[in-house]
């Protein structure tokens, strides 16, 4: 599809206003950029979609063709940067910082003379060069991160050049676009998690019973904005108070550079179940009833029937919250420099 456009967009001259006006850098030529997509999520363009906007070129004096060749690119890096501490020798430390960047993506787009490829000079006044390219759909979200004076981006920007045989003709000018990426299928990935059971002792040794719970999420895979519904159930056979359960999700940003790393992390969202009879306490006697009494039917079960009580009472949904995910939550991520990712927690 680039490659088309670019071979169309040769065998036309541009857009010509004679009105002159001062745009851009000073000098003897001067480049503005605009970049005008229909923009949707919040001025934010969805990897693989298209991007379509204009180079606009202001000449003060007639230029030869061969002192504008101009050039546009669209480029995505991850970079970051690493503050540590190093120890001196002399029972102090000092201050050091690592850099390190990467190309996500780097698509030249040359748009040929500024005269459509002819010997003729072009006169003063504006020029105006449209230009078109299709985003990779696996293109990351644009982000940034800091903590403790270090900090990681992932970035993308489109630059025009203009490069001509005299270095005092060459321009440059760029701005910055931020790319949402393309969604994943919207079916549900759900997740239950196996019951798991905890011996409570006292004094590291003196057992005070067990308590069993499990919990299921309706989606793995979520964005920002959207929810997921986590179901709980528990069995207390402990005669320790449960004072609360409680899930939360967890944001983790690493990056690194140089050998060295820094990460951040923070609770995004995070809310309590509701308390219900099986997760009360018993007292020494119910313990001591629950183990001896064999004709007892909760005794006299195996585990794998314990569990499935468990399970039943997570997929009844009983015992259920809702997490929302805020719009300020980063898109998981996995680079050579950087990293995000989220863990939900009970």
């Amino acid at each position: 599809l680039i490659d088309s456009f670019i071979h169309s967009e040769l065998q036309h001259r541009p857009t010509i206003e004679t009105e002159e006006k001062e745009m851009g850098n000073s000098g003897s030529s001067a480049v503005n950029i605009s970049v005008n997509p229909s923009r949707s999520n919040e001025g934010f363009y969805l990897a693989g979609s298209t991007i379509t906007g204009s180079v606009n070129v202001q000449l003060k004096e007639d230029v030869s063709p061969e002192d504008m060749n101009l050039q546009v690119q669209f480029k995505g890096k991850e970079k970051s940067h690493v503050r540590y501490n190093d120890n001196d020798g002399d029972g102090g430390t000092t201050h050091r910082n690592e850099y390190a960047e990467r190309n996500i993506i780097e698509i030249d787009l040359p748009l040929g003379s500024a005269t459509g490829g002819t010997n003729e000079a072009m006169s003063a006044g504006s020029y105006s060069y449209p230009y078109q390219f299709q985003l990779p759909d696996y293109l990351p979200t644009s982000m940034s991160a800091t903590d403790d004076g270090g900090e990681c981006h992932v970035k993308y920007k489109i630059k025009a050049e203009i490069k001509g045989k005299k270095s005092w003709r060459s321009k440059d000018e760029d701005v910055e676009i931020y790319v949402l990426a393309k969604p994943p299928s919207s079916e549900k990935i759900s997740y239950f998690v196996q019951p798991v059971t905890v011996d409570i002792k006292s004094c590291c040794c003196f057992s005070r019973g067990d308590i069993t719970f499990g919990a299921a999420a309706d989606d793995t895979r979520v964005g920002k904005n959207e929810s997921i519904k986590v179901d709980f159930g528990c069995k207390n056979k402990a005669t320790t108070e449960i004072k609360y359960v409680e899930a939360y999700v967890k944001q983790y940003v690493s990056w690194n550079a140089g050998g060295h790393s820094q990460h951040t992390e923070h609770h995004l969202v995070k809310q309590q179940f509701m308390d219900t009879d099986d997760m009360g306490a018993l007292t020494k006697d119910q313990i001591a009833q629950l183990s001896s009494n064999a004709e007892n039917q909760f005794a006299s079960r195996g585990i794998d029937d314990l569990f499935r009580e468990i399970k039943t009472m997570v997929t009844e949904g009983s015992n259920s919250i809702s997490l929302h995910i805020p719009h300020e939550a980063k898109s998981s991520y996995s680079g050579l420099l950087i990293n995000v990712h989220h863990v939900l927690k009970i």
